[in-house]
């Protein structure tokens, strides 16, 4: 990844850059934002007030409605921003989930580890903004050697995330959808700190009641958290699909849910028109960078994963929507890890046993030597085979070791050339 670094991070960066000018500076110019700012930050307030709590500052209020008439707005059942919105809330559980379980990785980065504070940004700052920059921060870490060696997520933090994603924004995310109203739109918000506090909690409880010498893989917790994480998207796409399935343009139409418009709205546009607008790029900029995501990461392990593959990933965002395909792609790059630290355990083990075989003859030459020589000859020994068992763990550090990642790197090049 190191000769890609700065070309990733060019990408990603210009990603989040045309989230802030298509989604923040085309709502004020198309007049969405004066709408909502009319509605609850400008007398005389007429909605303020239905968001009015004790003890929260009035400014508070003001941006806690600005946040919800938007959803409301979006989600007036019958129009084109419906579909889009839809999709998106649907669909978001997957990149939740992700951040969550990532953060429960062994060895993650500051980066990568409080998921939290990426969702309270991303809910109040746009979504196509924070999360491109998100999947940044784990894609920059991932391929860390105690990411790949030592990254494994225990069954309780696994767990926790299964439930914090259930609980925490599937649950209040449904509700939302079938019965949208003031209350349950302002409480959708900081969804984050729900995911984060059911993950927490059961996970401390969990460790509370397993044996502190019983280790417990959460793999398939983590694929399940996945899996369920694809629903809501794909019953939503479904749900949108199905109410235009008997349009003239039906491609078309279809067409209009994935591909944002470069060019604003005129002035004056309505709230659910600007909204439309505003999600579209939030779809494509959120989602878009999950999936690259996950891709990448899923391509650079070289466990059977190549271009056809994710073509053939990206080709069914039409038949099912972005939330099953992004799960499909995170889900198989789960796999390819699982796969890369038991050859690296296999390997590991096969250095040790040939170090055994060598200490025989290293032995005797150090008896033969004396003995303050041969504990010297001991002692360097055992700095070889600390540095040789170190090589496993450094892929890409420069050290020379033969790993199974470097070898299907070399392999794939071979067959490219």
């Amino acid at each position: 990844m190191t000769d890609y670094k700065p070309y990733l991070i060019g990408l990603y960066a210009a990603a989040s850059l045309a989230g802030i000018y298509f989604i923040r500076v085309h709502i004020v110019l198309n007049g969405g934002g004066d709408v909502l700012a009319t509605s609850c930050m400008l007398p005389p307030f007429t909605r303020a007030s239905a968001y009015a709590l004790p003890y929260v500052p009035g400014w508070a209020t003001g941006f806690l409605c600005t946040l919800s008439e938007f959803f409301l707005g979006a989600l007036e059942p019958g129009t084109p921003a419906w579909r889009t919105a839809m999709e998106c809330i649907g669909s978001l559980a997957v990149p939740v989930a992700v951040g969550w379980l990532e953060a429960s990785r062994g060895g993650s980065s500051p980066w990568v580890a409080l998921p939290v504070l990426w969702g309270l940004a991303y809910q109040t700052l746009g979504g196509g903004i924070v999360l491109p920059l998100q999947m940044l921060a784990i894609l920059l870490t991932s391929d860390a050697p105690q990411r790949i060696r030592q990254g494994q997520i225990s069954r309780a933090d696994a767990e926790g995330a299964f439930l914090g994603v259930g609980l925490g924004y599937i649950a209040p995310t449904v509700y939302l959808a079938l019965r949208p109203g003031t209350l349950i739109a302002a409480a959708w918000q900081p969804f984050p700190v729900y995911v984060s506090a059911i993950q927490l909690l059961y996970s401390q409880l969990r460790k509370l009641v397993t044996p502190a010498s019983k280790k417990l893989d959460g793999y398939w917790a983590t694929q399940a958290t996945y899996a369920v994480a694809a629903v809501p998207g794909l019953l939503a796409h479904l749900r949108v699909v199905y109410s235009i399935i008997n349009s003239v343009n039906f491609i078309k139409e279809l067409q209009t849910l994935f591909i944002p418009n470069v060019v604003n709205l005129s002035p004056g546009a309505a709230l659910n028109a600007a909204a439309q607008h505003m999600l579209k790029w939030d779809n494509a900029l959120m989602y878009g960078s999950t999936l690259v995501t996950a891709l990448w990461l899923a391509y650079e392990l070289g466990k059977g994963f190549e271009p056809p593959t994710a073509i053939a990933l990206v080709q069914g965002v039409p038949a099912f929507g972005p939330g099953p395909v992004m799960a499909a792609a995170w889900i198989w790059r789960e796999r390819g890890l699982r796969q890369m630290r038991g050859e690296l355990a296999k390997l590991e083990l096969a250095e040790k046993e040939k170090e055994k075989e060598k200490e025989p003859a290293g032995a005797g030459a150090g008896a033969g030597a004396g003995a303050g020589a041969g504990g010297e000859a001991e002692g360097k020994g055992k700095g070889a085979r600390k540095i040789k068992a170190s090589g496993v763990e450094q892929e890409g550090s420069g050290s020379g070791s033969d790993t199974p990642l470097r070898r299907s790197k070399r392999n794939r090049s071979r067959r490219v050339d």
